[in-house]
């Protein structure tokens, strides 16, 4: 986890074997703001699945098809990612600005 003056502020890692998740944003409603797909950007992977998500339009209409197939497939995962969510959320209040 990175805290740092930036936009976004926070940087947040989650590896476990396999999977990763990778998010950058707000500390603040995470859970919330991703069921909104108001997140700056999300990466996940679990073996052959990768996906990946950012708030930031696609520069093509075929990019943006695959950004809101991402973004539909991640939040049908929510329930598994919400932990993760809550974990970053917590850790983030303890971290200091770098």
């Amino acid at each position: 986890m990175i805290h740092a003056l930036a936009d976004p502020d926070y940087s947040f890692t989650y590896k476990n074997g396999s999977e990763t998740l990778k998010m950058m944003g707000s500390n603040k409603d995470i859970k919330t703001s991703f069921k909104k797909g108001m997140i700056f950007s999300l990466k996940y992977n679990n073996g052959s699945i990768n996906k990946y998500y950012s708030i930031f339009p696609a520069d093509t209409k075929a990019e943006q098809r695959k950004l809101d197939a991402n973004l539909k497939y991640l939040q049908s995962i929510q329930k598994k990612l919400n932990p993760h969510f809550d974990e970053f959320e917590r850790l983030s209040k303890q971290l200091p600005l770098k």
